[in-house]
C-alpha cells in the first residue's frame, strides 16, 4: 500500500473510533445521588482576666507622726513681742499656735504627675499626709487606724476636742485621724477615743475606686507564642490613679507639766482588702485522741478558735477511764488538769487518755441449791446498775459469760447455776474454780477448792 492510501485507511479508522467512543459516552446512566467529607478543627482564642489589682502603700514614713506637744505654751513664751517666731526645746523656731500641738512639715516640690502640691516647710498641729495609692482594675476597701502605745506616763487623752477647754489642771491631748479620697472636698475625722483601756481611731472599708480606662487589652507575638495582655496603659501617670490620703490633727489643753509625763506615741496602721475575692476558707486544726490502748477514737477537725466537742468515752479492758489530759512529752507525762473543752482550738492538738486500774478484792459466795449467789461481802450486793462475770479455772485465764447466763437480782447479787459453771470451763467434774464479778472500778473474785 502506498504512502497515500495509508494515510486514508488512517484517518477512516479514527472517526470510526471517534464515533463508537461518543455513542458509549451518550449511552452512559447520569449520576443521582453523592456524598463528600472534610474536617474542621476550632480553636479557643484564650481566657484573659482582665482584673489588676495593686494597691501601693506607705513603706517609709520617717518621722511623720512625730510631734511636740507645749501644754505651757512654751513656744509662744520665747516669741518676741515684734516677732512672729516662738522656739523649741532644741531651738528650731516655730510660729506659735493656740491647739499647742506642732508637727514638723517638710517642704514639699509640686509634682502635677503625681498629683503633689506645693508645701513649705514649717510646723503645724496637722502631721503630712503619707498615701496609700489603689493602681487597680477595681475597688479595694482600705482600712487605717492610729493606735495609741500603752504607757503609764502618757498625757491624758480626751474623746472630744472640746473636753479641753476644762482640762486645765493636767495636760490633756486629742487627736484625730484623718482620711481623704481623691477628689474629696475634705478629710473625714475619727477621733482618737479609750475603749477598755485603749486609745485608738480606726476609719475601716474606705472605699477606693479601681481605674478600669487606665488598663488596656494587647496582643504580642505571632503562632505558637502569641498572647494576650491586660496591662497599665503607657501613657497613666500616678495622677491617674485614686487614692487616700492620711494625717492626723491633735490639739492639747493649756496646763502645768511634769517632766515625768510624755506625750503619747501613736502606731499608725493601713490594710487594704479586696471586696469581691472569694472569702479565703477558714483556717482549721486537728485534734487526736490517743486513747493509749483503750478503744479508738476518730479525730476532730475543729475551725481556728473553736471548740473541739468530748467524744464518747473510749474503753480499756481492766480499766476505767479518767478523762483527757494535754501532754508535753508524748504521753508520758500527763498534766495534772484534765482538758477542758471550752478551750479555743488554735493549733494541732493530741488529747491523751488517762486509765486508772481496776481495783481487787475478795468477793463472797454461797450456794442455794443449784446457783451459786455472788455479793461484794457476807451482807452485801454489788452497786453497779450492772455487772460483767467471766469464770476460770485458774484465776489467770477468764471466759466471759454472757448477761443471758447469769442473774443480776434485785439485791444485786449475781447468781450462776452449776451448769453454767461447767459448760463455760468444759469441764463436768470441777473441783475448784474462780468466779470474777466487775462492777466497773473493782475485780471482785471469788474463789472455790483452790
Amino acid at each position: 500500500m502506498n504512502k497515500k492510501k495509508l494515510t486514508k485507511a488512517l484517518a477512516v479508522a479514527m472517526a470510526a473510533t471517534m464515533m463508537v467512543g461518543m455513542s458509549l459516552t451518550a449511552l452512559a446512566e447520569n449520576p443521582t445521588s453523592g456524598t463528600g467529607t472534610a474536617d474542621g478543627t476550632g480553636t479557643s482564642n484564650g481566657h484573659v482576666e482582665m482584673k489588676v489589682v495593686s494597691v501601693t502603700l506607705p513603706t517609709s514614713v520617717g518621722t511623720t507622726f512625730d510631734y511636740i506637744a507645749d501644754p505651757e505654751d512654751l513656744v509662744g513664751q520665747t516669741k518676741p513681742a515684734a516677732g512672729t517666731t516662738g522656739k523649741t526645746k532644741e531651738g528650731t523656731e516655730v510660729t506659735p499656735n493656740t491647739d499647742y500641738i506642732y508637727f514638723h512639715n517638710a517642704a514639699i516640690t509640686a509634682d502635677d504627675d503625681k498629683g503633689i502640691v506645693a508645701q513649705s516647710e514649717g510646723y503645724s498641729s496637722t502631721s503630712d499626709t503619707v498615701r496609700v495609692t489603689n493602681k487597680s482594675s477595681v475597688k479595694i476597701n482600705l482600712t487605717v487606724s492610729a493606735a495609741v502605745a500603752a504607757n503609764d506616763n502618757n498625757m491624758a487623752i480626751a474623746d472630744a476636742a472640746t473636753a479641753l477647754a476644762t482640762a486645765t489642771s493636767t495636760p490633756t491631748v486629742h487627736f484625730d485621724l484623718l482620711t481623704k479620697v481623691k477628689g474629696a472636698a475634705s478629710a473625714d475625722e475619727t477621733a482618737v477615743t479609750t475603749t477598755d483601756g485603749v486609745a485608738k481611731a480606726e476609719k475601716a472599708n474606705i472605699e477606693v475606686a479601681g481605674t478600669a480606662a487606665n488598663f488596656e487589652l494587647t496582643q504580642t507575638g505571632t503562632g505558637a507564642s502569641g498572647t494576650y495582655v491586660y496591662g497599665v496603659k503607657s501613657s497613666v501617670k500616678d495622677k491617674d490613679w485614686t487614692w487616700v490620703d492620711i494625717s492626723l490633727k491633735g490639739a492639747c489643753s493649756k496646763a502645768k507639766t511634769t517632766d515625768e509625763l510624755v506625750a503619747p506615741k501613736f502606731v499608725m496602721t493601713w490594710s487594704w482588702a479586696d471586696p469581691d475575692a472569694a472569702p479565703a476558707a477558714p483556717e482549721s486544726y486537728t485534734v487526736t485522741f490517743d486513747s493509749k490502748g483503750g478503744s479508738s477514737v476518730a479525730a476532730a477537725t475543729v475551725t481556728a478558735g473553736g471548740k473541739a466537742t468530748a467524744p464518747t468515752d473510749p474503753t480499756k479492758a481492766g480499766n476505767t477511764f479518767a478523762g483527757w489530759f494535754t501532754s508535753a512529752d508524748g504521753g508520758e507525762t500527763l498534766s495534772e488538769q484534765a482538758f477542758d473543752f471550752d478551750t479555743a482550738i488554735n493549733a494541732a492538738t493530741t488529747l491523751y487518755a488517762k486509765w486508772t486500774p481496776y481495783g481487787t478484792a475478795t468477793a463472797s459466795g454461797s450456794w442455794s441449791g443449784s446457783t451459786l449467789y455472788i455479793g461484794k461481802d457476807a451482807s452485801h450486793g454489788f452497786t453497779g446498775d450492772s455487772v460483767a462475770v467471766a469464770v476460770s479455772k485458774d484465776n489467770s485465764t477468764f471466759v466471759d459469760l454472757e448477761s443471758a447466763d447469769f442473774e443480776y437480782n434485785e439485791y444485786k447479787w449475781v447468781g450462776l447455776t452449776w451448769d453454767t459453771l461447767t459448760t463455760a470451763l468444759a469441764d463436768d467434774a470441777l473441783t475448784a474454780y474462780y468466779v470474777r464479778v466487775t462492777d466497773g472500778t473493782t475485780y471482785y473474785t471469788y474463789s472455790y477448792g483452790n
